[in-house]
């Protein structure tokens, strides 16, 4: 009998390629997005920005190795990975003009992401964490407050992605969760049934 066989998906677990191909696109995106506006801020501050997106990419490149090792990576580094990215996102959109910045489209990749792998408290922190941030960089970049309502926009959006993601990710976990838990119940079931022995004479015919 495997009684000890788990019939339910670990969310991190199962979302850490989704988690890895965020990442990369986000990476991606971001240099793509710093090198093209090389015009509007000093080499200084380029460098850095670069500096910050590779160690990004590095740190990912261990995730992808605890996949292709089939290791378990701690629940904590990717969460330590997801605050990274909230924080590099948040920092290129400060760089960019704040309010004015077209970079904050990369949070809803992010929080997308984040959306059908983290557990739904921890993606409500995350998500808290993120629309606070940045509505707290808006407000000190904004030229009058008709931007107020452009912002309030941009925040339920941001919360519409986090919700729906984490909605459809809940409905496509139960569904997987129960068919492992039917496959299981079935094995064990098969498990228990006794095998046929022949019939040995309790004592041996003379």
């Amino acid at each position: 009998m495997n009684t000890n066989k788990p019939v339910t998906l670990n969310p991190l677990a199962e979302g850490q390629m989704v988690i890895i191909i965020a990442r990369f696109v986000l990476v991606l995106s971001s240099l793509f997005l710093i090198l093209a506006d090389t015009e509007s801020v000093s080499f200084g501050v380029i460098r850095f920005e670069v500096m910050v997106i590779l160690l990004l990419a590095l740190s990912n490149f261990y995730l992808v190795a605890q996949v292709l090792t089939k290791r378990k990576t701690l629940d904590l580094v990717i969460y330590g990975m997801g605050l990274a990215d909230l924080v590099v996102i948040s920092v290129v959109v400060i760089i960019q003009g704040g309010f004015s910045s077209n970079v904050y489209t990369f949070y809803f990749p992010a929080l997308l992401a984040f959306s059908l792998a983290f557990p739904m408290v921890e993606l409500y922190l995350y998500l808290g964490a993120t629309v606070t941030l940045y509505s707290m960089i808006c407000l000190f970049t904004m030229h009058n407050m008709d931007d107020l309502q452009t912002l309030i926009i941009r925040v339920l959006m941001l919360t519409a992605i986090a919700v729906c993601g984490n909605h459809f990710a809940e409905i496509e976990r139960k569904r997987r969760n129960a068919i492992l838990a039917r496959s299981f119940g079935t094995s064990s079931e098969e498990a228990q049934i006794p095998a046929t022995v022949p019939a040995v004479p309790a004592h041996p015919i003379a």
